[in-house]
């Protein structure tokens, strides 16, 4: 509506001028040609008789999950079918004091993996673009890979030095307590949309974009346990999951994660999923009352909140 408004002022102001002291009256001519579609990259505003002059820019390629029938010149845009996306998941995530924050990416494969086409986008505490939409996409940098077995870690650029010992790359945004990541495969969409609707899967994540949770996401019944904690991810959970209100669960016993206490680092750097056969759950504590002296991993013992974990 504006473009028709604007097309027809053009066309009055530049076809119709009077000179009041020569008495010089200029019309325009009947017909003006050129390209009268809006769409096309060079729509004439004052063009009032289509001459099949318009040129449409897109992708021209049949074979792009992107193309566009009408196309007449490529643009560069075209998106292609990507491979399936190989199972990587969050193993580990501190939100410690200062700026001793981190996240660890897992690769459970015996294949090196590219992140060229995965993304750790997020929303800040409470999200601007609606429920289940994120705020900021996160690129890895250009060439970057996981190793086989291995894991990649994005950190604080300021977080402690032993942190970033094993840092594969820095990130100063990185949650507080109270802002959602996800880790995603795919393109970034032109803006911030959904899934279904943006041409990207969420593999995992690590709070939510669905509103402000306050301070932090309950994680294995503790409270706010994204802030001021470290997560790690159980050994029994071999892929990453979609639904963050089950993989933090209720319980010690159903949550995906155990929790520890602020600036616990002790398992950065390295993760094993799935469990060794010899590992059991236990308390490893001689001063608890049911300790276990053939527990070769610990869990939640009898006398503190504290859950432990032993890789």
């Amino acid at each position: 509506m504006a473009r028709t408004a604007l097309k027809a002022l053009y066309f009055a102001l530049s076809c119709f001028c009077k000179k009041y002291s020569a008495l010089i009256i200029h019309v325009c001519p009947d017909n003006i040609f050129g390209c009268t579609d809006e769409a096309a990259s060079n729509f004439n505003p004052i063009a009032t008789d289509d001459d099949g002059s318009c040129i449409f820019l897109g992708c021209t390629d049949e074979e792009a999950t992107n193309y566009d029938p009408i196309a007449q010149t490529d643009d560069g845009s075209c998106v292609y079918p990507l491979e399936p996306a190989v199972n990587l998941f969050f193993s580990e995530y501190a939100e410690g004091s200062s700026n001793n924050k981190y996240l660890e990416i897992y690769n459970p494969t015996s294949d090196t993996v590219s992140l060229q086409y995965y993304g750790f986008p997020s929303v800040g505490n409470s999200p601007d673009n609606g429920e289940g939409v994120f705020e900021y996409w996160n690129d890895f940098p250009s060439n970057a890979v996981i190793l086989p077995n291995d894991i990649y870690v994005i950190a604080h650029p300021e977080a402690d030095a032993s942190i970033l010992a094993y840092a594969d790359t820095t990130h100063t945004y990185l949650s507080n307590g109270d802002d959602g990541y996800a880790l995603v495969y795919g393109y970034e969409p032109i803006t911030p949309t959904n899934p279904e609707s943006g041409g990207y899967v969420i593999l995992d994540f690590i709070g939510d974009w669905n509103g402000d949770p306050g301070s932090g996401w309950d994680v294995a019944g503790e409270s706010d346990a994204t802030k001021d904690h470290t997560l790690v991810r159980k050994c029994s959970v071999e892929e990453g999951n979609d639904d963050w209100l089950a993989s933090a669960g209720t319980s010690a016993e159903d949550s995906e994660w155990l929790v520890y206490d602020q600036d616990t680092w002790t398992y950065l750097g390295s993760h094993t999923s799935p469990c060794d056969a010899s590992t059991v759950f236990g308390c490893t504590d001689t001063n608890a009352d049911n300790y276990k002296a053939a527990v070769a991993a610990q869990g939640a013992n009898n006398f503190t909140t504290r859950v432990w974990w032993d890789k």
